[in-house]
């Protein structure tokens, strides 16, 4: 599935190759069946939309391979964590149904997750230069999911304001995205790397001491984020809501 994507092929419902291929955009494919008619019962009419197409393109991978999969490790990871707090939370409000979705969509997101480090795990093992130049390349221009681009005709700040609400709410936040990459910097093992060239070596201090600089940056936002106001937000039926 990444290899079509990296190739800049744009993956549509329903377009299928064979075997494999095709039961890993099955499981794609259905979140989004899911999530569609879950958030219309749960908030009403769906008012928030995306250019079309354009949550499907490459985020900044660049036909690379490894940028690729690294992006791919990461997010599948992020959004195992995000579905796996948001049934929490719709479980603690009563609606068990949506988190019972939203549950076995952070299973199907796990199912990836494993299987895309497990491909830069061996890319690590094989090419540990280009792949740890290409891990930190990815964390410099930082992993950004499709959603960044949704737009409600109004709102051109729309995906800042949802994301500033999730991780008030404990959905996914600053400090998640730092557990990622701490997590995926320890599977890899990538402080035991050895025969880097210098370049290698810079990446590898960059990538490893990230998480901890997030972390702190992440605890001086909190102190701001007292002081946020409110919006009227088109996506809750125009209720102000604390950002």
């Amino acid at each position: 599935m990444v290899v079509r994507i990296v190739e800049g092929e744009e993956i549509e419902e329903g377009v299928a190759g064979s075997g494999c291929s095709d039961n890993w955009l099955v499981r794609l494919f259905r979140s989004g069946g899911w999530m569609g008619p879950a958030g219309r019962l749960a908030a009403g009419p769906a008012r928030v939309r995306a250019p079309a197409g354009e949550g499907r393109r490459n985020p900044k991978i660049e036909k690379n391979p490894y940028l690729g999969f690294i992006y791919t490790s990461f997010q599948e990871r992020a959004t195992f964590i995000s579905h796996g707090n948001a049934a929490r939370l719709a479980k603690q409000h009563g609606d068990l149904k949506l988190a019972q979705i939203c549950g076995l969509i952070a299973a199907d997101e796990k199912c990836h997750e494993n299987a895309y480090s497990k491909i830069v795990q061996k890319l690590f093992e094989i090419d540990p230069d280009t792949t740890i130049l290409a891990f930190a390349d990815m964390m410099r221009k930082k992993i950004s999911v499709p959603a960044h681009l949704m737009y409600d005709g109004r709102d051109y700040n729309l995906f800042d304001h949802f994301a500033a609400i999730a991780a008030r709410l404990g959905v996914y936040s600053a400090r998640d995205y730092a557990d990622v990459m701490e997590h995926l910097v320890g599977y890899w093992q990538v402080e035991k790397l050895t025969g880097l060239s210098p370049e290698g070596r810079k990446a590898q201090e960059f990538v490893c001491g990230l998480p901890q600089r997030i972390k702190i940056i992440e605890e001086k936002a909190q102190d701001r984020a007292k002081q946020a106001p409110s919006l009227r937000l088109s996506w809750v039926y125009d209720r102000e809501v604390r950002l």
